[in-house]
Formats: structure tokens, C-alpha cells, sequence
């Protein structure tokens, strides 16, 4: 059995770890004038009149102003929420239902678009009035989706029946990894082992960092360290190497098991202003950070 190292020993063997791979540690016709006679141009030959492909409504940040809430047609959303969706190129949708992070998968063909049962985080909120029943309607919605259009800066989901269930507006995001590179991400729930996404005990601190090809961080236990490939919303984390302090904590050691294991089986980041969703190939949340730590 390993003896439980003081966190100075943990330290140092990131350090160690940092001279192995490069990249931080454990923390994109003149007329003819002579004729006097007047002459006829010839018409010119009409060019083929093409449809310009639609604005594409990827990696745009969409921000719900209204939607189909079962009461009246179109409700604008409750004051003091935001609902947000972000179509990534990989085909996974993700953003926040007003009260929990969401992601899913779509399909697009032309101006069709399907868009699976959404997967979500167990928060509870119960302010302000009215979140609860917003984003429960929310999420029913995106499931009722059948079409879309583009006008300017406005997104148009439509039902079976061509009836608006959700209307959003265009809002400024970070674009790929500018929007992620250089933050230190504190992670705030995981998937577990059963598939439901729950969140990290209050006592734990697991951060991420991504820098250059290079993936870092605190997993609860011990430092990690390894590379990572991303491309238009895709991502891979290979050649992860975690230091081998045993903390003596069944439950620590369990999270830090499922938290690798996540991030060893990544296929495509999600992010806003303030949250990094790293989900898998179906479109479930894998593991869910905020920029900032979560108040305990």
C-alpha cells in the first residue's frame, strides 16, 4: 500500500511530469463613335440564378428570447434567466436550460433538423418564479423541433405543424479554444459510473487546463497531465499520466477514477462564457466546469 504523500509531494511530482511533456503543470466596346446610327446592345446572357446556401447556425452562441411554454403561443422567457443553445459542427448541441447545463445530438438536412432527447444536470431551482416550468417546456421543445430558418441574427425552430416552439437571437461567444485556453476550469459534476451526471463533493477541488496541445490539472488526489487534438468543436485527450498518491478516501479516489476515465473518453468540447461542457460521441455530459469555483 502507498503511503498518503503530503500535497508538496504532489506538487513535485507534477513538476516531474512537466519535464516529460511540454506545457503547464498541475494547475484560430467603347461605343462606335463613327456610326450614326443608333445600335441595339445585345442582351447580355442571363447567368444561372443560384440560392445561396442559408447562413449556417453553427458554432453560434443562441440565446432563447421566447418559446412554446403550453399556455400561449409564443412566452417570453422569465426575467432574470438565460436559455442559451450552441450547434457545434460535430453534431452536438449544448448550452443552459435556464436552471441546468443541457446537451444532445442533432441532424440536419437542408432547412430539416431532429434534435435527440437532451441530456441534463440535476440541479434544483426554484428562483426565480417560474425557471422550473420554463425549462422543463424548454427542453420539450427542442425534442419538437422539425425545421429551422435564418433571418439576420434570429434563429426559427418549428414543430411538424410549421408552428414557432422557440425563437432565439445571435449573441458574441468565445469561438474554439480561445474561448478555453488559458482559464483554469473547476469542475463541478461528472458522469458517474451508473451514467448519471452528479456533482463532486463539496470538499473536493479537481481542475482542468488546457494550454497548447497540453491538458493539466488537479483530479481531487493526485496531478494529471497529458495532450489533447481539437478540431471545429471535436476533441481527443490521449497520453494521460496521473501521479500515484493514495489519499485513503474511498469516495476521492472513485471520483478521480470516473473523472480520467472521462476525460480519456471525450470526443467534443462545449463552451459559454462561463461553462466547458466535455461530452462523448452520444452527446452526454461527460464532465461539466465553471471558470470560476463553485460557491460551497
Amino acid at each position: 500500500m502507498i503511503k498518503s504523500k503530503p500535497r508538496a509531494v504532489c506538487i513535485l511530482a507534477c513538476i516531474v511530469l512537466a519535464a516529460f511533456i511540454a506545457g503547464p503543470g498541475c494547475i484560430s466596346q467603347p461605343q462606335d463613335q463613327e456610326k450614326q446610327v443608333t445600335q441595339i446592345p445585345e442582351s447580355p446572357t442571363p447567368s444561372p440564378v443560384t440560392t445561396p446556401a442559408p447562413a449556417s447556425m453553427k458554432g453560434v452562441l443562441w440565446e432563447l428570447a421566447s418559446y412554446d411554454s403550453g399556455r400561449i403561443a409564443q412566452e417570453s422567457v422569465t426575467l432574470g434567466t438565460t436559455v442559451t443553445a450552441r450547434f457545434e459542427q460535430g453534431g452536438i448541441l449544448q448550452g443552459s436550460s435556464g436552471c441546468n447545463q443541457y446537451s444532445a445530438s442533432f441532424e440536419t438536412n437542408g432547412s430539416h433538423l431532429l434534435i435527440s432527447t437532451p441530456q441534463h444536470t440535476r440541479r434544483i431551482c426554484h428562483s426565480p418564479p417560474g425557471v422550473e416550468h420554463q425549462e422543463k417546456a424548454y427542453l420539450i421543445d427542442l425534442e419538437k423541433v422539425r425545421t429551422y430558418t435564418l433571418d439576420g441574427n434570429m434563429l426559427r425552430l418549428f414543430d411538424e405543424a410549421g408552428k414557432t416552439v422557440l425563437l432565439f437571437r445571435k449573441t458574441d461567444s468565445p469561438q474554439g479554444l480561445s474561448g478555453i485556453s488559458w482559464k483554469t476550469w473547476h469542475m463541478s459534476s461528472y458522469q458517474n459510473d451508473s451514467g448519471n451526471v452528479v456533482g463532486i463533493p463539496g470538499s473536493m477541488v479537481m481542475t482542468t487546463r488546457f494550454l497548447n496541445g497540453t491538458v493539466s490539472g488537479f483530479s481531487g488526489c493526485n496531478c494529471f497531465l497529458g495532450q489533447y487534438r481539437e478540431d471545429g468543436g471535436a476533441m481527443a485527450i490521449e497520453g494521460l499520466i496521473v501521479t500515484d498518491t493514495n489519499c485513503r478516501n474511498e469516495t476521492v479516489m472513485g471520483v478521480e477514477r470516473s473523472f480520467i476515465s472521462n476525460l480519456g473518453t471525450t470526443t467534443a468540447y462545449i463552451v459559454t462564457s462561463d461553462r466547458l461542457l466535455l461530452v462523448d460521441d452520444r452527446g452526454e455530459s461527460l464532465l461539466v466546469y465553471e471558470a470560476t469555483p463553485a460557491s460551497s
